[in-house]
């Protein structure tokens, strides 16, 4: 019993195409809402160390500190508003400790973006990467 006529069930069913929702609009329904980076936060491969974060590595190597780095790549806050995704970006830090003395330094997209300084007990002092390095190297 068949027939060319083709019934209206014969035919695939084809699914809505899901609504795609603005960065603008998710961060409205929730506030703590952020975009997955692209590269989850790892330890820093020696290809992703800038020449800056080299010497700061050295620098402090040599005077005994512990060292690491780290590297991802994400959304950074946008400028204007840190509560706003702003720009992809490619993220390297380098944490040396020594006794209770710390040094963080950011690199963003290859350019030095922030440091800090900090005794256990006490708070962070910002710094420039320059002034990280000599830290290290006292």
């Amino acid at each position: 019993m068949e027939s060319d006529e083709e019934s209206e069930f014969d035919e695939p069913v084809q699914a809505e195409p899901e609504p795609v929702e603005s960065d603008k609009a998710r961060l409205l329904r929730d506030p703590f809402w952020w975009p997955e980076p692209e590269v989850p936060c790892r330890p820093a491969a020696p290809e992703e160390l800038n020449a800056s974060s080299r010497a700061l590595i050295k620098a402090a190597r040599a005077r005994g500190w512990t060292v690491t780095s780290s590297y991802c790549r994400g959304t950074a806050p946008k400028a204007s508003n840190r509560w706003v995704p702003g720009k992809v970006v490619d993220s390297l830090v380098v944490r040396a400790r020594l006794g209770s003395y710390t040094v963080v330094a950011i690199w963003e997209d290859g350019k030095s973006r922030s440091a800090w300084f900090k005794c256990d007990g006490s708070s962070p002092n910002a710094i420039t990467v320059t002034q990280a390095k000599e830290v290290v190297a006292l």
